[in-house]
């Protein structure tokens, strides 16, 4: 799966739809299928509900959401803690791992903080951290698996900080 082609070919679609249901946006939902399709050769499905998109590939089963307030699929990895004070804006699970992206009032450090906390009372082991111009990144490893959380301030959106915490194995 080419994860570049894939996040083209989505941003693409949405930057070509507004999120609803008229004849417009099923127009938009046809074309950024078939956008997803010619790139990854695959049998996408979208789907543009208000305010979110879905994609799935039928081939592979990777599943991706983005949008606001964005319900969290079963398959997601149930050892990446969900941030509490945080609205899921975007989630992928494909073969090659998952990720999830949150939007929160919270500062950068808070949800820093929060991750490293929860990962190193759960077991896990930190490998990495930096910090770069207000952004944080920590990385995380436990067993066959890593788990990348980063943190940086969002001046485009109401909310404060952007997180995303990516896990993928060994």
């Amino acid at each position: 799966m080419n994860t570049f082609k894939l996040t083209v070919a989505i941003l693409c679609g949405v930057a070509l739809m507004g999120f609803g249901c008229s004849p417009t946006d099923r127009l938009a939902e046809k074309a950024t299928e078939s956008a997803i399709n010619a790139q990854l050769d695959g049998q996408a499905n979208v789907d543009i509900e208000e305010g979110m998109i879905r994609y799935e590939d039928a081939e592979t089963g990777a599943v991706s959401a983005w949008g606001e307030n964005i319900d969290v699929p079963e398959t997601f990895p149930s050892d990446v803690p969900r941030y509490e004070n945080g609205n899921v804006v975007g989630v992928t699970i494909s073969e090659d791992g998952a990720w999830i992206s949150y939007a929160t009032s919270d500062s950068v450090e808070m949800a820093i903080s929060w991750y490293e906390d929860r990962l190193v009372s759960e077991g896990w082991t930190r490998q990495a951290s930096y910090s770069i111009r207000g952004s944080e990144m920590r990385s995380f490893a436990k067993d066959d698996a890593t788990i990348t959380v980063s943190a940086s301030t969002d001046e485009s959106s109401d909310a404060k900080t952007s997180v995303m915490i990516v896990r993928s194995a060994s």
